[in-house]
């Protein structure tokens, strides 16, 4: 290599790993991803030959990922020593509608990139083509919130691409004998995929949303298997496996497989009370979010002053709901609530709060709804 492409090579190294993770711009975008490299909006290059290692930068830190798992609209957050750190975003919904560049996906509003790749089962398509009220997948800039990966899964073929592909039977299970998971998947869980099709060819799979072109192995002729670690931050409540062929002859093949879930993110509690200073009788609550998998009520656990409460209380999968029979004492009281959703992921919250005493004239006139508490 000359100088000049020494001092070349050098100085992109040197940038890719000045990138700051938590400044303003988030990190470079990856806008394309060649064969043997990754395009930046920065107009810089990474070489996939020069990237030992890829790690997913979540809340709680970061985790290995596959390559495939890189989509455009992902951030870099830095390259050194062989390692490539990034940051991505998932949103999951229904398609409804696109009209002068805004996505109506689910509930949410998501502006289109001008680069936006939309597939359909695993194909381009365009975006005027694609069947209303199905399931999509977006890969979204986590900066700007602008897509720049559209997935749509129509399971019922509507072109009966099935009917002539190669792809006899695509499964995906919590262990290599399942054809479908029998439950949502947690973060660091182990996806086994299997495809059948004629032997001699090369097979990849696609978990939509997630990973694009997954390298399968062929175990046994006709089989081709892969694993896939769940990515923690990345949630896919419905999302579809993939399975793609290429034949010995040059013929490419994808069939749509099981549907799953993806749960890596536990349970979130948006509210709690009370706190601070409160009325005897005030109701105690939790208000819960659930990303991934739902929360289950009868998983859901109370304890008010070191005692499980276990009758009385509302369980549901968006809220817990406890009125005291009677009126707490005055003084500090200790709440505890622990929830898990049907992945297995555990949440628990505790606080405290404080009852004071009340003058009885101050509240013989009053009715529990003036100071604002009604049943849900």
């Amino acid at each position: 290599m000359s100088l000049r492409g020494r001092l070349g090579a050098l100085l992109l190294v040197f940038l890719l790993t000045c990138v700051p993770a938590g400044g303003s711009s988030g990190g470079a975008l990856v806008v394309e991803i060649l064969p043997d490299r990754i395009l930046l909006d920065s107009g810089q290059e990474i070489p996939l030959a020069r990237v030992r290692a890829v790690f997913l930068v979540h809340s709680g830190g970061q985790v290995p990922v596959p390559w495939e798992l890189i989509s455009p609209g992902d951030r870099v957050l830095g390259l050194e020593a062989g390692k490539l750190r990034i940051r991505t975003r998932l949103v999951r919904g229904e398609f409804l509608d696109a009209r002068h560049g805004e996505l109506l996906l689910g509930p949410e509003n998501l502006s289109l990139s001008s680069r936006s790749e939309v597939l359909l089962n695993g194909r381009p398509c365009r975006l005027e083509d694609l069947p209303r009220g199905r399931v999509a997948l977006a890969r979204l800039d986590p900066v700007t919130g602008q897509v720049w990966r559209l997935e749509v899964v129509d399971p019922n073929d509507p072109e009966g691409e099935h009917e002539h592909s190669e792809v006899l039977a695509v499964r995906a299970g919590l262990d290599p004998l399942e054809e479908v998971p029998s439950r949502p998947l947690r973060a660091k869980e182990v996806l086994h995929l299997a495809l059948r099709a004629p032997r001699g060819g090369l097979a990849a799979f696609d978990v939509a949303g997630v990973v694009q072109g997954l390298p399968a192995r062929e175990v046994e002729p006709g089989l081709y298997r892969a694993r896939l670690v769940v990515p923690p931050g990345l949630d896919a409540p419905r999302t579809f496996v993939l399975g793609r062929f290429l034949s010995s002859g040059g013929t490419s093949s994808i069939r749509v497989g099981p549907v799953l879930s993806l749960a890596p993110s536990p349970p979130g509690i948006l509210q709690f009370g009370p706190r601070g200073r409160a009325w005897g009788r005030a109701p105690i609550f939790v208000r819960l979010e659930s990303p991934g998998a739902s929360v289950e009520p009868s998983r859901i656990r109370l304890w008010l002053d070191g005692r499980e409460i276990r009758t009385g209380v509302i369980r549901r999968v968006d809220l817990v709901w406890y009125e005291p029979p009677t009126e707490l004492p005055a003084g500090l009281h200790r709440v505890r609530v622990s929830l898990e959703d049907t992945a297995g992921n555990r949440t628990q919250e505790s606080w405290v709060f404080q009852v004071e005493e009340a003058e009885v004239e101050e509240l013989s006139n009053c009715s529990r709804t003036s100071f604002g508490w009604r049943t849900p």
